[in-house]
């Protein structure tokens, strides 16, 4: 995650948990408080949690849309869905932005599906680049 407004600068922060590390599935709820941890570390700033995404995506707008690319083609290295249903509802109560106005994508709606990336799932809307099965 890059501020649009600094392109060539790039940050990594990192988290861990023992609730989440030493288990099979991930805790959504413990999940949630990772993440405000990492979007704290990236940005320095802790007002409320919408000021780590004003830091990080200052040019979002009610217009705004946000695309959030996953990965579901290898098993073994998956983006887990919880962490993407923690990122779109933390950016949702930060930005105001409906649903329909944060993509989660990747390169094929069915593998989506089969990763259990749904709408219902993740909270935002869900597009594969390539709609057809192969």
């Amino acid at each position: 995650m890059v501020p649009a407004t600094s392109p060539s600068v790039a940050s990594v922060a990192t988290t861990q948990d023992a609730q989440n590390t030493q288990k099979p599935s991930i805790e959504a709820t413990v999940v949630e408080a990772m993440l405000e941890r990492v979007l704290v570390a990236l940005t320095e700033q802790h007002v409320d949690a919408a000021t780590p995404w004003r830091a990080l995506l200052p040019d979002v707008t009610q217009n705004s849309r946000v695309g959030i690319k996953v990965n579901c083609l290898n098993p073994s290295c998956a983006t887990s869905v919880a962490v993407v249903r923690a990122l779109v509802d933390s950016l949702r109560a930060a930005t105001g932005l409906a649903s329909e106005q944060i993509i989660v994508w990747d390169r094929r709606q069915d593998e989506l599906q089969a990763a259990g990336f749904t709408e219902a799932a993740v909270g935002a809307t869900v597009l594969g680049t390539v709609t057809s099965i192969t």
